[in-house]
């Protein structure tokens, strides 16, 4: 068996995958390491975890004097990054060489996961937690709600978006380049530079991202990478739900959940439509401001896969876990992406007809109104949403995660991509749930 390292950010929904691919590979017989910041919270407990924290050097507040040109939050996150990719390669590699770890699992967030890596000959495996980061022409980046375009005049906008990318991902590209020449390293200029060449393990399907080009043909998408469906706790619902009227769902995600105004007006406009709605939070508004929101239940965290097989439209800020949580329950969406990757995940829903979009400018009450009577009243968008959650379904999920990485394990040493392409995954069967560690207080209804 093998020693495996799990590189992942502070994010509860990125935390949320990796703990989940850990539990499947300790049931197989693995060691699992963690390296992590400090402060984070990791809920799975079992022998076989080993956590390391990793100490950031400097301060990650946003530069005095650049708040004209970036945001505070944008420069904040950078400055984040940056620190977290300086740690890693300070630390990191004496740490796994102790360890004797055989290959590196890392965020696609997570730049020093792949520069470690290389520095120490270690397989590397990239996992797309959320959106994939692989640069395709054909694609716009993750962060921008453009339409997919696939003609000349579309690829051209790609080019130009990237290159604003690389604009604002400047100080960390400077990091980048600075630990791969202190390591050794062919250059690295920038986060792209770092993902794995050989596998992209991916949370979405082809069946919710724009087509892709060969340039993205090591991405192995198995959808939403998920704890056993019997370790998730069924969903009560109140007594106080008619099962006669229509029940919506929202979250805004652990990052996002303290958006009370967005909250009080959905609770305005489905009071309109005398639509059911509970509220998830997630734990970022204290009980008084929860108690302004007039809704049918307002909670801080809920089961939330299990909920929404009860309900008839998720809304959303369009983090990739709750959208594939609503999708495998066949729920249409109605998305208010707010930061990160969610307008490219709300571009999507709207390119597959599987919801609705909505930008914070747009939110209105006639808007929010329209918006949740067509969901109700278009049977198309349930019936896609059926679709996909079969696509999603025979994906492979935790269990096709990790049949890739025992492939990428038994076939280390036969070199670059193309002596992996032409092998076959071996079979990999679900293990009975009682073998599996259970995450203690796991909390479900991140909404990330």
């Amino acid at each position: 068996m093998a020693h495996l390292a799990l590189i992942c950010p502070p994010y509860a929904s990125h935390l949320r995958v990796f703990e989940s691919l850990a539990a499947r590979l300790i049931a197989r017989g693995h060691d699992v390491t963690f390296l992590l910041p400090p402060g984070t919270t990791l809920y799975l407990q079992h022998t076989a975890v080993d956590v390391c924290l990793l100490e950031t050097s400097g301060s990650t507040r946003p530069t005095p004097g650049t708040g004209k040109r970036l945001t505070p939050a944008l420069l904040q996150t950078v400055d984040e990054l940056r620190a977290r990719t300086d740690a890693l390669c300070r630390l990191a590699p004496q740490l796994l060489q102790e360890r004797n770890v055989d290959l590196v699992l890392g965020d696609q967030m997570e730049a020093g996961a792949g520069l470690v890596a290389d520095h120490l000959q270690l397989p590397l495996i990239s996992i797309a937690s959320a959106l994939p980061l692989d640069r395709d022409i054909g694609i716009p980046p993750p962060w921008l709600g453009w339409r997919y375009d696939p003609t000349d005049r579309g690829r051209e906008h790609h080019r130009v978006a990237d290159r604003i990318s690389r604009w604002l991902m400047r100080r960390h590209n400077r990091t980048i380049a600075c630990w791969a020449e202190q390591l050794g390293l062919a250059p690295r200029y920038e986060l792209q530079d770092c993902i794995s060449g050989v596998q992209c393990i991916a949370q979405t399907v082809p069946g919710l991202d724009f087509p892709r080009t060969s340039l993205s043909a090591h991405l192995a998408p198995v959808g939403p990478i998920r704890p056993p469906v019997e370790d998730t706790p069924p969903a009560v619902l109140d007594p106080a739900i008619d099962p006669a009227r229509p029940l919506v769902y929202a979250s805004l995600g652990t990052l996002q959940g303290h958006r009370l105004d967005i909250f009080r007006l959905l609770a305005r406009a489905c009071r309109r439509l005398d639509i059911q709605l509970i509220v998830s939070h997630c734990g970022c508004l204290t009980p008084e401001q929860a108690a302004t929101i007039d809704a049918t239940r307002v909670e801080a965290q809920v089961p939330q896969p299990a909920l929404l097989k009860h309900c008839d439209i998720c809304i959303t800020h369009g983090g990739l876990n709750t959208v594939m949580d609503a999708l495998s329950a066949t729920v249409p969406v109605l998305a208010i992406p707010l930061a990160f990757d969610q307008p490219g995940i709300a571009a999507r829903l709207v390119h597959h007809e599987l919801g609705l979009r909505l930008t914070p400018r747009q939110l209105s009450l006639p808007r929010l109104t329209a918006a949740l009577t067509t969901l109700l009243t278009q049977s198309g968008y349930r019936r896609r949403a059926l679709s996909l959650s079969r696509e999603i379904a025979g994906a492979g999920g935790a269990v096709g995660a990790v049949a890739h990485i025992e492939h990428i394990l038994q076939t280390r040493g036969t070199g670059p991509r193309e002596a992996l392409a032409g092998s076959a995954l071996p079979a990999t069967t679900d293990e009975p749930v009682g073998s599996l560690p259970r995450p203690e207080h796991l909390p479900d209804g991140s909404g990330a």
